[in-house]
């Protein structure tokens, strides 16, 4: 693979004299540090056919190709097209069904075959695999783009000394100091901060715990392209390996916006990568940021097309306050901020407690992220709050709220709710509540959890009228004895329906 460590001055390695390659091995050990890809050999009826490997993939950057070192003159003519006379660029075409496939020779034996279109011309694909093999044959990288050069040959190391451009394992990559942001074709990106942590995603009731140690990037995008990017892949460079953002922790950190991304809109955010603890502690002096930097040739943002890398060196120590959410035009009004329960004394009884399941349901359902105060658990029974009392829980409760529940949500499989799945409040001449959690089961579908509010009526259970969010009828002293926050109820996002 292409060595990406230290590489004295910085100056450009002096290039040797350049002489082409006289043995399939020699051409296969000069393509592999300009592609990344380590061709195998097979022999066969017409002499040598390099074999790509799976990985790293090259598709996005060359397209479909194939490598022949021939046997004789015999069977170079047959795999140039027997007959068949070179255009004015070498080219030898032929056409297979409704596809232009060309082929072109290098020296005496090697054969370069690329699959092209419907109609007969090269695309920027051919393009980038013709001077990655006449390189290799000819043992002379000068002739790549300055981006396509392997580092070591043109003395740059991407994590340290000069910024600057050259390929990193076949991927052209674009790099620089973290003091500034970096501009690419189709992105332009800032490191607002770098941290290492255990655990992100406090207060959502589901945080994520690194298997290692989290590193943790804040970073701003603008896109500077003229198409709207839809999503985007970071990665970051540690131990001389590229590692994948953690996916399943990163949707836990909050975010400036949603996509898509359109030109000239930026997007704050932040990621993680989950790494060996020693490897973390090593992130900011010796690791980089690693996105992809330009639309590959159908529109897409590819990592596998080319990279921007940011050093992290310069980058904060500490991460910023964590990004405002900002909404396109038309788009609903954000969630607001939870306030808490209301301000409503409360007495707590000595009862066992109750509803702790369908407190978490009814919070998590309300707020995504959960309020940082929230405090699971159930509500003991005699707790009161103004006229609202906690009693106990009885058979004929749980079986009337059962009897709605199946109202509510036919067709599935129920049991008769357990007592943390149910919160209950007598408050006189406001009536009798519930907030019930409950699990639904169907047959060859996966375990789902429901919940709603109710509310007890000529001795029927009743749950919230369509359109109205649970929560929103209940008494302030109910939802002060439960301990949860319906503030949201007094905002336009919840200007539905009835209300308390």
């Amino acid at each position: 693979m292409v060595s990406v460590g230290a590489c004295g001055s910085g100056a450009e390695k002096s290039e040797p004299e350049a002489k082409p390659a006289t043995s399939p091995q020699q051409f296969a050990d000069r393509f592999e540090p300009i592609t990344g890809q380590r061709l195998e050999l097979a022999e066969d009826t017409f002499g040598t056919r390099f074999e790509e490997p799976d990985l790293p993939d090259r598709f996005v950057r060359f397209g479909g190709y194939s490598l022949t070192w021939t046997a004789d003159d015999r069977i170079r003519e047959t795999v140039l097209g027997r007959g068949v006379k070179p255009d004015a660029d070498g080219l030898y075409w032929t056409k297979a069904s409704d596809t232009w496939s060309a082929a072109k020779p290098f020296g005496p034996r090697l054969v370069l075959e690329w699959i092209g279109e419907k109609t007969k011309r090269t695309t920027p694909e051919w393009g980038r695999i013709e001077r990655a093999v006449r390189a290799a044959y000819l043992g002379d990288t000068s002739t790549l783009e300055s981006a396509e050069r392997p580092c070591s040959d043109r003395g740059l190391d991407p994590l340290r000394g000069r910024a600057g451009e050259c390929s990193v394992e076949g991927i052209p990559v674009t790099f620089a100091d973290s003091d500034k942001p970096l501009v690419t074709p189709a992105l332009e990106v800032e490191v607002l901060g770098v941290d290492t942590t255990d655990k992100v995603g406090k207060g959502t009731g589901v945080p994520a715990r690194a298997k290692g140690r989290f590193v943790q990037v804040a970073y701003r995008v603008r896109n500077v392209s003229d198409k709207p990017i839809t999503s985007l892949q970071m990665a970051a460079r540690l131990d001389g390996e590229t590692v994948r953002e953690e996916a399943g922790a990163g949707v836990l950190l909050p975010q400036s916006r949603s996509f898509p991304i359109p030109p000239g809109d930026d997007f704050e955010t932040s990621t993680v990568f989950d790494v060996d603890p020693a490897v973390a502690e090593q992130a900011r002096a010796k690791g980089a940021f690693v996105f992809a930097s330009n639309l590959d040739d159908s529109g897409r943002l590819s990592p596998d097309f080319t990279q921007g890398w940011i050093r992290l060196a310069k980058a904060p120590a500490r991460l910023p306050e964590p990004p405002e959410p900002k909404l396109p035009p038309g788009a609903p009004e954000p969630q607001p901020e939870p306030t808490g329960p209301p301000d409503i004394e409360v007495d707590i009884g000595s009862g066992k407690p109750i509803g702790g399941a369908a407190r978490a349901v009814f919070t998590f359902n309300t707020y995504f992220p959960a309020p940082e105060d929230f405090k699971r658990g159930g509500v003991p029974v005699g707790t009161r709050a103004g006229d609202c009392e906690v009693p106990p829980l009885t058979r004929k409760i749980k079986a009337g709220i059962l009897a709605a529940e199946r109202r509510g949500t036919p067709g599935g499989g129920f049991g008769t709710p357990l007592d943390k799945e149910i919160l209950l409040a007598d408050c006189g001449p406001a009536g009798t509540w519930a907030i019930a959690s409950w699990r639904i089961r169907r047959p060859g579908r996966k375990l789902r959890i429901a919940g709603d509010e109710f509310k007890l009526r000529g001795g029927r259970w009743v749950g919230s009228p369509k359109g109205t969010p649970p929560g929103c009828r209940l008494p302030d002293a109910a939802a002060a004895v439960w301990q949860i926050d319906i503030s949201i109820c007094d905002t336009p996002i919840a200007q539905r329906g009835s209300k308390r």
